[in-house]
């Protein structure tokens, strides 16, 4: 059994505004917590939970259970759901020239509140034949959401205080009924024009998947055949469905690679 704390003090970050002024990045409390039994067992578990808090609202959990079981000396079997939650209190989302942006030098960065739901499962086969010839599998279901709230923007350059935009942003909904793009008046004056920009949700889902036959035909000389899958794909909507998003990755175009590589050990 093992547990860390870290803590990050609150400090400057010139790198939030990708390019613009520099502002402060709230103070970051994480800890973690983790149990393994005996991996020597022909069946073991292993747990590791954790938990995050931001000064500026924000909040992290999350979770990943381990099994693992060997029917054989020579074969192991692993499964590895994790899951996580992000409350992330001002997350970058777009910046753009303003003329009324006096305060940041003609350029207004928006940030958001943003919610992210993360679910995945590694699976893996180790299968040794031979002190010779091995083969590994790997699998990897993943989906994740993303959705974005309470735009708003740093009061001042080396501060971390923020002034949401509130009923100055408007949403532009698609013929689906979602919202598609907004609409900002960020200094609240008609007479100026207003920037637009997409509707940063999203939802991506992927199945990642290896298989690698290892094959030691003589002392340091070796043959590798691999073969690796991908299917992933996005929509542009933030809520999270694991019936829906679970389907659709196997409904998506597989990308297929296939890899021959080959040693020979000259000796002597």
């Amino acid at each position: 059994m093992g547990a860390y704390a870290q803590y990050r003090p609150e400090v400057y970050d010139e790198r939030l505004t990708r390019g613009g002024a520099t502002v402060r990045r709230a103070d970051q409390r994480f800890f973690d917590w983790n149990l393994n039994t005996d991996a020597r067992r022909r069946l073991s578990f292993g747990v590791d939970v954790f938990r995050g808090t931001r000064g500026d609202g924000g909040d992290d959990l999350g979770a990943n259970f381990t099994v693992r079981y060997r029917p054989a000396s020579n074969v192991q079997v692993s499964v590895a759901p994790a899951w996580s939650r992000a409350e992330v209190g001002a997350q970058y989302v777009t910046a753009f020239d303003d003329p009324a942006a006096t305060a940041f030098f003609g350029r207004r960065a928006v940030f958001a509140g943003l919610s992210q739901r993360t679910l995945s499962m590694d699976t893996r086969l180790n299968v040794t034949f031979s002190p010779t010839l091995s083969l590994e599998m790997f699998a990897q279901p993943f989906v994740s959401s993303g959705e974005y709230h309470d735009f708003k923007e740093f009061d001042a350059p080396r501060g971390l205080g923020k002034t949401a935009f509130g009923d100055r942003v408007t949403a532009v909904q698609s013929a689906a009924g979602r919202d598609s793009v907004y609409v900002l008046d960020a200094d609240g004056d008609p007479a100026t024009a207003a920037a637009t920009f997409n509707n940063p949700d999203f939802n991506f889902r992927s199945l990642r998947g290896s298989a690698v036959l290892r094959w030691e035909y003589r002392p340091g000389s070796t043959l590798f055949f691999v073969w690796q899958q991908q299917r992933s794909a996005s929509e542009a909507f933030g809520d999270f469905s694991l019936g829906r998003d679970a389907g659709a990755v196997f409904r998506e175009h597989p990308d297929n690679v296939f890899v021959v590589k080959a040693s020979y050990y000259l000796g002597r």
